[in-house]
Order: structure tokens, then C-alpha cells, then sequence
């Protein structure tokens, strides 16, 4: 049976000196076996035979001395250049070993102040992983996220994730954007890049990281809005000389439930004793989906609520909480619902002569 290469290694030492104690023992009792006789024949003078003796010995040491000269220096090479290559193999290791901890700090570093949420994954969307700053994005530390299951962070009724855990499946990455649930289950934009690889045991993994896109598509839309703004403004001229008034208040009606994102938008007019309200506009989508109030119905201004007050306090007025906030007297027969709302009074000559409002936006009004 063959052995191992370590150990053939291990036993090539002592075979070696065991062959040179044999090649010695053997050259030893030739020399002498042969050269006492030899010289004994040769010179039968005892005085002539101890000179020859003399001579016999010294040639013996120096050709064993030659002899081991040459084996020992065979061995020592052998020793030398097995000691150099081990000295090679270590130098390299230890220069692996240093590159190796040098890309685990890198790759640490990397990680660990990724400006991204990163984590690693399995399959099925268990977290093994995570960075600070996914931890700060899901509002848990990592030991709470690798409880987490898929649905703890996708949104699983995102059409999206189908299409995307598919493309994964047969490319073995996805890149595109799904919708996240972040700290108290608050739904959230974000863009994913999930890529396939081989884990330490052979197991498939994913590398996921994750960029939250919320403050990305409110600059977005706000850049939108101003345009949007700026576009109107540069046509309101024209339109107010080229169309009728109430064409121009339904089309300012329009303009202001999209610049302000609103459901409802509504003119009042109120007349000259600053205490009757007349319902002059609804925009097209308020009429189509929310209001039946009709045109031209008066309505007394001590009888309206809080929506009002943009007349009574001859100043804007913006109510978040609808629901909640004090001082409502009801609305109009037919008139919209209100969730929110935003009400500005027309001043002119020192009276109130129309009140434009917004209402019902999916999140509070604010200054922007």
C-alpha cells in the first residue's frame, strides 16, 4: 500500500542515513578484509608491511573523507533546497495571509459604513446579515432583522415582487424598485439590487442591498411641481384674456388640485354684506367623484364651518385633521367630504369677494 505523500517525507531522513551506515559498514570490512591480506602477500617485511600499513589507513581516511564529503554534501543540498522551497511556501503564505485580512477589512469597512442598507440573504428572503445601515432603515438591530421573514420587509402585494424574484430566479440577479415596510410597518419606495452567489458551504445566497428612494421622489416631485407651476404662470395671462370667467376659475381649479396634489378643489363667492357664500366652481374630478352640491345655492356664512374661517379671519386657513377639529358647523347640502383642507379668502377694496379652497390630500398640507 502506498503512503502518503507526508509521510514518505517524514521516513526520507532516516533511509538516507541508513544507506550511508551500509555503503560505510560495506566499504569498511572490503578495505580491510582485502588490504591486510593483499599487503601481507606483497610484503612479508614486517618492517615494509608496517610502512605499507601506515600509508594503507591514512589513504583509507581520505577516501572515506571524500566519500562522506560527497554524501553529506549531497544531503545538505537536498536539506538546503527543501528548507528554501518550505521558506517560499511560508513567505507566500503569510503574504496570502496578509492579503486575506486585508480584504476582509476592506470588505468589513465596505459594509459596515455602507451609505445603503446591505444584507445577506437566503433565498427565500431570511436575513443572515446585516449593516448598520439596514438596521437604521428597518428601524431594528440585526439580531431582530434575522428574525424577520420576507414579508417583514417587502411588501408582498407589490405586483413588482413576482416579476422580480423570477428575473432573480433565471438571471441570478434583480435590479428595479419594489415598495419596503419600514419602522412601524410605514410603506416606503426603495431601489434593489439582489445578487446571486455561492455561499462558504456551497449554499445559495443573495447579497441585497437596499437605497430608499422616499426623499429622492419628493425632490423629484417637487422639481416637477415647479415647472409645473411655472408653466402655469407663464399662461395664466393668455388664459385670462381669452377665456370666460368661469372658464378661467374651473381652469385655475384644475392647476391648484394638481399643484397641490388635493382631491377636491372649490371657488365660493361671497357677496358684497360678506355674509352669504355662493358656490360658484367645483374642479372636474370634485364634481365627477365627490360633490352634487348645486351651482348658484347661497349658503349663510353663520351657518358654515370651520372651512369658513378663511372669510371670518380675512386669512388663509389649513386644517390637517378634519375630523377632529373644533368649531365645525357641517357643510353644504352635496358638498365634497373633507378629510383636509386649505382655504384662502380673495381681498378687494377691503372685502372678502371669493374663497378658494383645496382639500382631501393623501398626506397634511404643508409650507412646501
Amino acid at each position: 500500500m502506498s503512503q502518503p505523500p507526508s509521510e514518505l517525507d517524514s521516513q526520507q531522513p532516516t533511509r538516507s542515513a541508513g544507506r550511508l551506515v551500509w555503503i560505510y559498514a560495506a566499504f569498511t570490512a572490503l578495505w580491510f578484509g582485502v588490504s591486510d591480506n593483499l599487503a601481507i602477500w606483497l610484503f612479508p617485511d614486517p618492517t615494509q608491511f608496517a610502512r605499507v600499513d601506515t600509508a594503507k589507513d591514512a589513504l583509507f581516511v581520505a577516501f572515506t573523507s571524500v566519500l562522506l564529503y560527497m554524501v553529506l554534501s549531497r544531503q545538505f543540498r537536498e536539506v538546503f533546497e527543501v528548507s528554501k522551497s518550505l521558506q517560499t511556501t511560508l513567505t507566500l503564505a503569510q503574504s496570502n495571509e496578509v492579503a486575506l485580512r486585508d480584504s476582509e477589512y476592506k470588505y468589513r469597512a465596505l459594509f459596515e459604513n455602507s451609505q445603503d442598507a446591505v444584507m445577506h440573504t437566503t433565498l427565500d428572503g431570511g436575513v443572515v446579515s446585516a449593516n448598520a445601515k439596514a438596521c437604521e432603515l428597518f428601524g431594528c438591530d440585526e439580531a431582530a432583522l434575522q428574525q424577520f421573514a420576507l414579508g417583514d420587509l417587502v411588501d408582498l402585494t407589490d405586483p413588482r415582487l413576482p416579476v422580480a424574484m423570477e428575473e432573480r430566479r433565471r438571471n441570478g440577479r434583480f435590479e428595479g424598485e419594489l415598495t419596503f415596510f419600514g419602522p412601524d410597518q410605514h410603506k416606503f419606495p426603495a431601489e434593489v439590487l439582489s445578487q446571486v452567489f455561492d455561499g462558504p458551504d456551497g449554499q445559495k445566497m443573495t447579497c441585497t442591498v437596499v437605497r430608499d428612494l422616499t426623499e429622492q421622489k419628493k425632490a423629484r416631485a417637487m422639481l416637477e411641481l415647479k415647472a409645473l407651476l411655472a408653466e402655469a404662470l407663464l399662461n395664466l395671462p393668455t388664459a385670462a384674456l381669452s377665456m370666460s370667467e368661469h372658464a378661467f376659475m374651473q381652469m385655475g381649479l384644475e392647476l391648484a388640485e394638481k399643484l397641490t396634489g388635493s382631491q377636491i378643489a372649490f371657488i365660493h363667492l361671497v357677496h358684497e354684506d360678506q355674509e352669504t357664500i355662493e358656490l360658484a366652481a367645483w374642479s372636474q374630478a370634485t364634481r365627477a367623484n365627490f360633490c352634487t352640491a348645486a351651482y348658484d345655492s347661497h349658503y349663510p356664512v353663520n351657518q358654515a364651518g370651520i372651512w369658513a374661517d378663511a372669510l371670518r379671519l380675512r386669512a388663509p386657513v389649513v386644517v390637517n385633521d378634519y375630523a377632529s377639529a373644533t368649531g365645525k358647523h357641517g357643510l353644504p347640502e352635496g358638498h365634497a367630504h373633507l378629510e383636509r383642507l386649505i382655504s384662502i379668502p380673495v381681498i378687494e377694496g377691503g372685502l372678502v369677494r371669493l374663497m378658494a379652497g383645496v382639500g382631501n390630500k393623501a398626506e397634511h398640507y404643508t409650507d412646501t
